[in-house]
């Protein structure tokens, strides 16, 4: 957290205490991953300043909030993303490749328990991905699309989430 709390960051720099916050949460230290989603939601997602890494700084908002369940800050997350759902996460000059926005977007909707609108997200996000040539995240679109699909249960969804665990 010292790290992500640096004095020698900028002041409106977000996506590092952002990012401890989403590893926080996936290594079970949820108290911590709270505290660092309560301070960050503070005020509103839309206070926080628009930079080369606002845009990975929101997708691992929604990463934090997807693992605590919570519904507010991924609805508002997810509506400053939208505008962002057809374009790739690049954070600053566009050094690292974190996939379609459409993920943190199918993310979001399954936060916030609708499945239909989640399985659409990660398609596009799965088609966005094979588009960039982007292999690991093409996997992890797979792999999202196809627990959406399980827990959807529609006819059909079964067997083609077995398909895309299969491929990813």
């Amino acid at each position: 957290e010292a790290a992500a709390s640096s004095t020698t960051l900028m002041q409106w720099e977000f996506a590092f205490l952002a990012t401890f916050g989403s590893l926080a949460a996936r290594a079970g230290e949820r108290a911590t991953a709270r505290t660092v989603l309560d301070r960050l939601a503070a005020g509103g997602l839309a206070r926080l300043a628009r930079s080369s890494s606002w845009l990975i700084g929101m997708v691992v908002i929604v990463e934090t909030a997807a693992e605590l369940g919570d519904r507010a800050v991924a609805a508002e997350a997810r509506a400053l993303l939208a505008p962002f759902a057809g374009r790739p996460v690049m954070p600053s000059l566009a050094v690292v490749c974190l996939g379609s926005v459409e993920r943190s977007l199918g993310l979001a909707a399954q936060t916030l328990g609708e499945v239909d609108a989640a399985v659409a997200h990660y398609e596009r996000a799965l088609a966005a991905d094979r588009r960039l040539g982007h292999r690991p995240m093409t996997a992890v679109a797979q792999a999202d699309l196809a627990a959406a699909l399980q827990h959807r249960g529609a006819p059909g969804d079964a067997e083609r989430a077995a398909d895309l665990l299969a491929h990813a």
